[in-house]
């Protein structure tokens, strides 16, 4: 019994870590910085590994201009779950969220939008290893 339950505390923080680390990553990507474009590119990266990492290096200078172009945003998720973990360890998890972006005149726009975040642990490091928005 005690077996038991230590194997279903550690499941609960390992949920509790992957989708914790999802929606600080998700809220920060979908809350883009045209005044520190280069450091909002920088730090998805950061958090990135694999074929996103790859893909998002190959394409940095590209996301740095269109966030630099781009107005404030603010983004909120809205609702987050694991869809399933996989035989690597990692974490298909489903994020909803919305963003915020005040326009020059004031006006405010809001979108939603929903994401499928793939996560995995590397040492001691949530990262994403893949990301794809879900239409």
């Amino acid at each position: 019994m005690f077996v038991h339950a230590q194997s279903e505390r550690r499941t609960e923080i390992k949920r509790a870590a992957v989708l914790s680390f999802v929606s600080s990553f998700i809220t920060h990507y979908t809350s883009p910085d045209p005044f520190n474009a280069n450091d909002y590119a920088d730090k998805v990266l950061a958090l990135g590994t694999g074929n996103f990492a790859a893909m998002y290096s190959d394409r940095m200078n590209e996301v740095v201009i269109q966030v630099a172009r781009a107005e404030r945003g603010i983004g909120t998720v809205q609702e987050l779950g694991i869809e399933n973990w996989n035989d690597d360890g990692s974490a298909n998890v489903l994020a909803v969220t919305t963003m915020t972006t005040t326009m020059p005149d004031g006006k405010k726009i809001e979108t939603g939008s929903r994401w499928v975040v793939t996560a995995i642990k590397e040492g001691e490091q949530w990262k994403v290893s893949d990301l794809i928005q879900v239409l």
